[in-house]
C-alpha cells in the first residue's frame, strides 16, 4: 500500500482529482479522502497508468493465492478494492497473455462430429484411400490362435 501511496502522490491525475474533490464536493459525490487515498464507492481509486498496476494484476491473478482464475473472476476480485477507468480492458489483456492460461486453457471448439463413409469409386484407379490404425495387439491375441512348437 505505500508504493500505491508514493504513486499516487507522484501522480498529476490524482492531484487534479483531488483538488477538484476539495474544492467541489457536491460534483463527486462518489469520491472521498481517506488517509492519503482517493476512494471511489468505497474503493481505492487509481489513475491508468500507475505503476503499481501491473503488480496488482499479477497478485490477483497468477499468484498461488489469485489462482488464475480468468478475465470475470480476476476482475471481480480486484474490483472489491480498487477502481481505475481501464480495470477490465487491462484484467482481459493480463489473462490472454499469461501463459500459464494459455497452456492449460480447455478447448471451446465444437468436435468434429463423426467420419463420413466414401462413395464407392465408379472406375479403375478413379479413388485411393488408406486407413492407418497403429497398436492393434498380436495376429494370435485377436483370434485365440497360439502357436505349436
Amino acid at each position: 500500500m505505500s508504493d500505491v501511496r508514493h504513486s499516487l502522490e507522484a501522480s498529476l491525475e490524482f492531484q487534479q482529482l483531488l483538488t477538484s474533490i476539495q474544492t467541489e464536493p457536491i460534483s463527486y459525490l462518489d469520491h472521498t479522502f481517506c488517509n492519503g487515498l482517493i476512494l471511489f464507492k468505497g474503493r481505492i481509486w487509481l489513475n491508468n497508468d500507475n505503476p503499481c498496476i501491473p503488480n496488482l494484476l499479477t497478485e490477483y491473478h497468477a499468484t498461488p493465492l489469485g489462482g488464475h482464475l480468468g478475465v470475470a473472476k480476476t476482475t471481480h476480485r480486484i474490483e472489491s478494492s480498487f477502481f481505475w477507468t481501464s480495470l477490465k480492458q487491462d484484467v482481459k489483456r493480463f489473462v490472454k497473455e499469461c501463459s500459464t492460461c494459455q497452456q492449460t486453457k480447455s478447448i471451446t471448439r465444437r468436435s468434429a462430429g463423426l467420419l463420413q463413409p466414401l462413395s464407392p469409386p465408379t472406375g479403375v484407379w478413379e479413388d485411393l484411400s488408406m486407413d492407418f490404425i497403429t497398436h492393434l495387439p498380436p495376429f494370435q491375441w485377436l483370434h485365440g490362435y497360439t502357436r505349436r512348437s
